[in-house]
Parts: C-alpha cells; sequence; structure tokens
C-alpha cells in the first residue's frame, strides 16, 4: 500500500502541465490562472476589521459576571460553527 504521500508524488509525476491559453470568463469554470494576479490599490479601498468579532452565551457576562473566555474555535468566512458557546467559553468570528 503507498503513503499518501507516495501517492501524491506519482500522480504529480505524471500528471502533464498543460500550456496557458487565454479564454473568456464565461469559459473560465475549472481553471487555473497561469499567473498571480495583483491589482496597484487595496481592495476594498477603504481600512475593514479583520476580525468581526466574538459569539458568547449571554449569560457569561450578565449572569456569571465571568471576565475571561475560553476560546473553542475560530469561524473564518464562509465556514460554519461546529461548536456552541456556552458559559466562559466563545467562538473568535473571522
Amino acid at each position: 500500500m503507498l503513503s499518501i504521500s507516495e501517492a501524491l508524488q506519482r500522480v504529480l509525476e505524471a500528471a502533464e502541465r498543460l500550456p496557458s491559453a487565454r479564454t473568456s470568463l464565461a469559459e473560465a469554470l475549472n481553471c487555473v490562472l497561469a499567473a498571480n494576479l495583483t491589482t496597484p490599490q487595496d481592495s476594498p479601498a477603504f481600512d475593514r476589521s479583520m476580525m468581526d468579532g466574538f459569539a458568547v452565551d449571554s449569560r457569561t457576562v450578565f449572569v456569571e459576571g465571568v471576565s475571561e473566555l475560553a476560546v473553542l474555535e475560530t469561524i473564518t468566512a464562509g465556514t460554519l460553527p461546529t461548536q456552541r458557546p456556552s458559559v466562559g467559553t466563545t467562538c473568535r468570528i473571522m
């Protein structure tokens, strides 16, 4: 049986790199850019938050008065939370 790294190495050795080509955006599904895409300005062109905040159980602050919380997980854009905060815990929302 092959290890994952050995299998990956065999696939990469057998894969053929296709030449780059111009195509319309409508036909670009499942294609990969041939070069990095950069812009001369920030996008968006204004300051933005790198973190939205924290999800907490309101009993943590209003009933229990807890001031330090254990972070259960970090929820990034496009992902769903896997845990629910309870008293004394929080989830970081990016």
